[in-house]
C-alpha cells in the first residue's frame, strides 16, 4: 500500500504573499486484475450508479482489466492524439515568454488527463505551481500536473476519500474552498464515460478467444489412432508410451478390430464463427470511440468515397473535443489561473487549436499555379512562402536561356 502527498499549491494573500494548505495523505489501492465477466461487470455498475451509496471501486478496477485489449488501447489512444498533436495557442498576446510557458509538455499532459474523461467519466487533476518557470521557462515547466488517483474520488460526493479501499462520503471537499481554486475538475457527477459501452465487447472478445482456444487444442492437431494386440501382455503399455514420445498431437488407443469415427470439425466453416464474432467485438469498439470503422481497419473493404465519409464523421467528432477542450481552458481554467496563480497576464487571452490547413510543397504549387491564372501575385511573397532566396544574374540568365540551374553529373541522366 503506497502513500502519497496531496499538496494544493499555494494560497495568494496580499498579507502574507503565500500560505500553504496542510499537506493530506492518501492511500493509494492496488490494482486488481482478475478474471472477469458479465456478471462482475453488472455488479460494478449496479454499485456505480446506486442512488444511496455510489461505489466506482469496482468498476474502475474492471476498468483497469479490459484496458490491457490492444484494439481498445489504439482506437483510445488514436482520439486523444488528434487533440494533444494538434497545436495550441494563446491568442491576445505577443509576448514570447509568456505564450512559452503554456506551449510546454505540461499543457499536452493536461489535455490528455481532459480527454480521459470521457472514457472514465470524470478526471480530477492537481496542478502543482511552478515558480521558478518565470525565471527560465526553457529550463522549467509552469506547472506539473498530477491526477488525483480516481479510486479516492467521490464524484457523486465531491470529496477526496483517505483509504480507496474503504467506501466513505467524507473527505475534502473539493468543490468548495480553498480547494476549488487549486483542482480541475473535468466530467459529470455521475458520469460514467464511454468505458461503460466498452466494457462487454472486451469481454466477449476475450471469452471468444478462450473459446477458439479450447477449439484449436481439440481440432487444431491431427488426431492419431493406435491399435493393440489385446491378448498381448503388456502390448498396451508399449504403444501408449509409443503415443507419448511421439508429440503433442492427441491420440486414441483402441484395441484392434475396434471401429472409431470422428467428426472432423476442424474446417474453415467451423472455426470461421470464432473470426468473425471477434471482428464483430473490434468493431463496436471502434464504432463507439470513433464513430466508424474504415479509417482505423476493415480488412481492405470499402469504396474511397465512403471512406471519405468515415474521415468526415471522425474529423466531426475531433473538432467536438477539440471545442470542449477550448471551452474548458478558456472558462474553467484559466479564471483559476489568474485568480489563485495570479497570471495576470492571461486577462484577455484566448486559448485555440491552430486548425490551419497544412499543404505539402507540392500542394502549394498547385494552388499557385492556378491563381497564377486568376491574379498576378507578388513575386515576393512566392519566395517568402516557399522560402526561396533572390536569383542572382548567373541563374536569370540560365532560366530565361531555358537551362537547367540542377548541375550535371558525369554519367548521370538528369529527370
Amino acid at each position: 500500500m503506497d502513500k502519497v502527498g496531496f499538496k494544493n499549491v499555494r494560497l495568494k494573500d496580499p498579507s502574507l504573499h503565500e500560505i500553504k494548505i496542510v499537506d493530506q495523505k492518501i492511500t493509494i489501492a492496488q490494482i486488481n486484475r482478475g478474471p472477469a465477466d458479465i456478471s462482475n461487470y453488472r455488479r460494478s455498475l449496479n454499485s456505480a450508479e446506486s442512488l444511496r451509496n455510489p461505489n466506482r471501486k469496482l468498476y474502475y478496477e474492471l476498468i483497469e482489466n479490459i484496458k490491457t485489449d490492444g484494439i481498445l488501447d489504439a482506437v483510445i489512444n488514436k482520439r486523444i492524439r488528434a487533440v494533444t498533436t494538434n497545436p495550441i495557442s494563446l491568442e491576445g498576446t505577443d509576448d514570447e515568454k509568456t505564450i512559452s510557458l503554456f506551449q510546454a509538455p505540461w499543457m499536452s499532459e493536461l489535455l490528455a488527463l481532459m480527454m480521459q474523461r470521457l472514457f472514465w467519466g470524470h478526471s480530477l487533476v492537481e496542478p502543482e505551481f511552478n515558480e521558478q518557470a518565470f525565471k527560465d521557462p526553457e529550463l522549467e515547466q509552469l506547472f506539473k500536473i498530477k491526477l488525483i488517483p480516481r479510486k479516492n474520488v467521490s464524484p457523486e460526493f465531491g470529496v477526496i476519500t483517505a483509504n480507496a479501499n474503504t467506501f466513505s462520503n467524507q473527505g475534502l471537499p473539493f468543490r468548495e474552498e480553498p480547494f476549488v481554486d487549486y483542482l480541475f475538475e473535468f466530467g459529470g457527477e455521475r458520469d460514467l464515460g464511454l468505458f461503460m459501452n466498452l466494457i462487454p465487447y472486451v469481454l466477449y472478445k476475450r471469452n471468444n478467444w478462450a473459446d477458439f482456444a479450447q477449439y484449436n487444442e481439440l481440432f487444431g492437431m491431427p488426431l492419431r489412432t493406435y491399435e493393440y494386440d489385446p491378448h498381448q501382455p503388456d502390448t498396451r503399455k508399449q504403444v501408449e508410451d509409443q503415443a507419448k514420445a511421439a508429440g503433442a498431437a492427441p491420440y486414441v488407443i483402441v484395441p484392434k478390430g475396434t471401429e472409431v469415427t470422428y467428426h472432423n470439425a476442424g474446417t474453415s466453416a467451423g472455426n470461421g464463427g470464432y473470426k468473425e464474432f471477434n471482428d464483430i467485438m473490434n468493431n463496436e469498439m471502434i464504432i463507439t470511440v470513433l464513430g466508424q470503422t474504415l479509417t482505423t481497419g476493415n480488412d481492405g473493404k470499402g469504396s474511397y468515397a465512403l471512406g471519405e465519409v468515415h474521415q468526415d464523421v471522425e474529423k466531426s467528432i475531433n473538432l467536438e473535443d477539440k471545442l470542449w477542450c477550448e471551452f474548458q481552458l478558456n472558462w474553467n481554467i484559466k479564471p483559476k489561473l489568474i485568480k489563485t496563480f495570479g497570471l495576470n497576464q492571461l486577462r484577455g487571452c484566448k486559448f485555440k487549436f491552430d486548425d490551419t490547413i497544412k499543404l505539402t510543397p507540392q500542394q502549394k504549387v498547385e494552388v499557385f499555379e492556378k491563381l497564377h491564372n486568376m491574379t498576378p501575385i507578388q513575386q515576393q511573397y512566392l519566395r517568402d512562402e516557399f522560402n526561396l532566396p533572390d536569383p542572382d544574374k548567373e541563374s536569370i540568365e540560365m532560366w530565361m536561356g531555358g537551362k537547367s540551374i540542377v548541375p550535371e553529373v558525369p554519367g548521370k541522366t538528369l529527370p
